[in-house]
């Protein structure tokens, strides 16, 4: 290692000794907490509320007026903002096409599923669906 350092390197002709001398004045101390990755990028909020990111959608709450939303990422949690206007913090929903809906963002929340799940064909629940038996099939497939 001492011979490397005070060995003339061939694309900068000085040594890594003296290099290091004359960069050490403008290096700066490295933060004192741990280096968090954060993605930002804008987005446009959806008909029925919610931002997409990732493959997955986030709620903010009923009134929002502006379509333009700025997304803030990190590894465990989604921001959204309108502006400077801090409007939802979500966790990271894990896989895809998953819709998180925080608690407090719709007034009538049983409304709201029931046109969601309505608009979706994933009503089910508001759909009486009568239940046979499978021998009725099988037979009308002889």
């Amino acid at each position: 290692m001492e011979t490397a350092n005070n060995r003339i390197h061939g694309m900068t002709n000085e040594t890594p000794v003296g290099r290091l001398k004359q960069e050490s004045t403008k290096l700066r101390p490295l933060p004192a907490g741990p280096y968090v990755p954060v993605v930002t990028l804008g987005r446009r909020l959806s008909r029925d509320g919610f931002v997409s990111y990732n493959g997955n959608s986030y709620s903010v709450h009923e009134g929002v007026n502006s379509h333009e939303i700025s997304v803030e990422a990190t590894l465990q949690e989604v921001r959204l903002y309108q502006g400077d206007n801090l409007l939802a913090v979500h966790p990271v929903l894990e896989g895809k096409w998953k819709r998180r809906l925080a608690p407090g963002h719709r007034r009538n929340l049983k409304y709201f599923l029931r046109q969601y799940d309505l608009s979706t064909g994933a009503a089910d629940e508001f759909i009486e669906v009568e239940h046979c038996p499978l021998d009725i099939y099988e037979e009308v497939l002889r």
